[in-house]
């Protein structure tokens, strides 16, 4: 989970030697544990990895230039970060991701087709 980085960069490569002269845009989804289940935030070009080791990763492997979904997952009381984050969801987090998470970043990547979100601020 955590060396992403490499399939990512191999993949994202293949992509923009694919579609040369096209405008793309590379977008990563991943767990957030500093939002709460059922929230969704999105983070613009070069901003920081946050102490998330999947998205360091990634940002030694193609930097930082990317768009970044994190969908909210919440901390354990009980369990270390890395079990949680692996543990399955419980019925009620698989409800929260459903109903909330995943209409938010339906409606993100809507927005984002439209080119919202995408690039830094000018």
């Amino acid at each position: 989970m955590n060396l992403q980085g490499r399939p990512i960069g191999k993949a994202w490569n293949q992509f923009q030697k694919s579609y040369p002269g096209h405008s793309t845009a590379l977008v990563i989804l991943h767990d957030e544990i500093e939002i709460a289940p059922g929230k969704v935030q999105v983070r613009r070009q070069n901003t920081s990895a946050r102490g998330h080791n999947g998205l360091r990763s990634i940002d030694k492997t193609v930097g930082p230039g990317y768009t970044k979904i994190g969908i909210g997952v919440g901390k354990s009381d009980t369990l270390p970060v890395d079990k949680h984050v692996l543990s399955k969801f419980t019925p009620e987090e698989l409800e929260l991701l459903t109903e909330k998470s995943l209409p938010q970043v339906d409606s993100i990547i809507s927005d984002m087709l439209q080119g919202k979100y995408i690039y830094e601020k000018q």
